[in-house]
């Protein structure tokens, strides 16, 4: 079954600086479809958080939750980075990305070259809450910086357009600073007035060339709403649901009433959908068929997921799905999300494997390239060797069209009081490319054990 392929932009790296467990600057490449991997505790989660908080922070001009869940980092003392743990702790963090706008009109002075932005903020204690008191964006040749101390009722922008540049004071009370930021485009449009009250024509024409590269360039982005981030364990299996609220939550609480809703619907994007979900349980071996039974005629009556597994000879009976395995109920949630037509551009996943046997989880490998060839960004964290493996392999052969290039591995490494991010790369036979002696090491200790018993394992 064929997944859309609209391409949209996606973060091409983060930076990160003096944040959680990472403390010098470093900046990693991410890809379409982007694997995490490393030991506990050396900040996987943390990453994937900080990449939520900057989609707020530059997309939607909202303050970034960092205790929202799935990711609970706590208050700023606990997530700006303390290698000593000792009450005197640093004063800011930083953090960025830049994000691939595609090519220009290949008869514009950039020759059709890719084009990109870069958003930068660095964040400040205000009330144990990390504030962004800094944000800056450019596209190369234009610029814009806002700044606003946290003691300061009084934000300044800078604004650089070519070799021109103009600077002002904003007073924030425009625009409730406690609940919002103050939107970039906003912030341009009252600093171009402000600097320009005597030179109107001037003014528009600068405000109209911030105005493209904030709306035409930056701006549109917006379109694909926040990252969905997932949590490490899903909601558990019940016999019988309740229809309840179908908006999104990381343990999956609502996929249930979501597919039951979608089934009572009928139609042919139900029968996509669920001919999707099929057909990754065929492929993987844990079902073959799957449907939701209501125990009433409206809307709100109660209502069974059944789930069928078919034997080697015949097919077996449908049966609840609290009755098939917890892995199945784990996996559901993570399905439904990355292939539902109307779900997010941006998928943060913690241990999709959780519960599944290997080649359910090399399965997921399959799925996870095929849906970030339609131009999705998936970012993985993910302890499953296997499901590594199939990516690589899947790479190799061609299988979904995801070339090299749109895969990122990232290593996360502790040194000493800090923790080291490898950017590796997947060669097109597979192979992976400057991985350090600690990422084979990770992978190979296990199957080193396991080659070398001497002694044939008995049930």
């Amino acid at each position: 079954m064929q997944l859309s392929t609209v391409k949209i932009p996606c973060m091409d790296s983060i930076m990160v600086k003096n944040f959680r467990c990472f403390g010098e600057e470093q900046t990693v490449r991410l890809a379409p479809l982007t694997l995490l991997v490393g030991e506990n505790s050396t900040g996987k989660t943390s990453f994937l958080a900080l990449i939520r908080a900057l989609s707020y922070v530059a997309y939607g001009d909202m303050l970034p939750n960092f205790r929202q869940e799935p990711y609970d980092l706590g208050s700023f003392d606990e997530i700006v980075h303390n290698p000593s743990r000792k009450r005197s702790v640093g004063n800011s963090f930083e953090a960025g990305f830049t994000q691939n706008l595609g090519r220009g009109d290949t008869q514009s002075e950039n020759g059709g070259q890719e084009k990109s932005v870069r958003f930068r903020a660095t964040f400040a204690n205000r009330l144990g809450i990390p504030h962004p008191v800094r944000r800056q964006l450019d596209n190369g040749s234009d610029w814009i910086e806002y700044s606003h101390p946290t003691d300061d009722a009084t934000g300044s922008i800078e604004i650089g357009v070519g070799d021109r540049v103009i600077a002002t004071e904003i007073e924030e009370n425009i625009h409730g600073f406690e609940q919002h930021l103050l939107p970039l485009s906003l912030a341009t449009h009252l600093a171009v007035r402000h600097s320009h009250e005597d030179e109107h024509e001037e003014g528009i024409e600068l405000e109209e060339t911030l105005r493209r590269f904030l709306f035409d360039e930056f701006n549109h982005l917006r379109a694909s709403g926040p990252p969905f981030g997932s949590a490490p364990i899903r909601s558990r299996p019940s016999r019988t649901y309740d229809p309840t609220d179908v908006a999104r939550d990381p343990e999956g609480d609502y996929v249930p009433t979501f597919l039951a809703r979608s089934s009572m619907a009928g139609g042919e994007k139900w029968e996509d959908l669920q001919g999707r979900i099929v057909d990754f349980g065929r492929k993987s071996g844990l079902f073959d068929d799957f449907r939701v039974d209501r125990l009433g005629d409206s809307e709100g009556s109660p209502f069974q997921v059944h789930v069928r597994k078919a034997g080697k000879r015949r097919k077996g009976p449908h049966r609840n799905l609290v009755d098939m395995g917890y892995g199945i109920s784990q996996v559901l949630p993570i399905l439904t999300e990355v292939l539902r037509d109307d779900g997010p551009e941006t998928f943060l996943l913690q241990q999709p494997e959780v519960h599944l046997h290997p080649s359910a989880q090399a399965e997921l490998g399959t799925l996870f390239c095929s849906v970030a060839a339609t131009g999705k960004q998936l970012i993985i964290e993910t302890h499953s060797d296997n499901l590594i493996d199939r990516v690589r392999m899947d790479v190799r052969d061609s299988a979904t069209g995801l070339t090299s290039d749109d895969v990122s591995i990232l290593y996360f490494e502790r040194d000493n009081s800090s923790v080291k991010i490898h950017s590796l790369l997947i060669s097109e036979r597979g192979e992976v490319l400057h991985a350090p002696p600690g990422y084979r090491q990770f992978f190979m200790d296990e199957v080193n054990r396991s080659v070398g018993l001497s002694v044939p394992l008995t049930s």
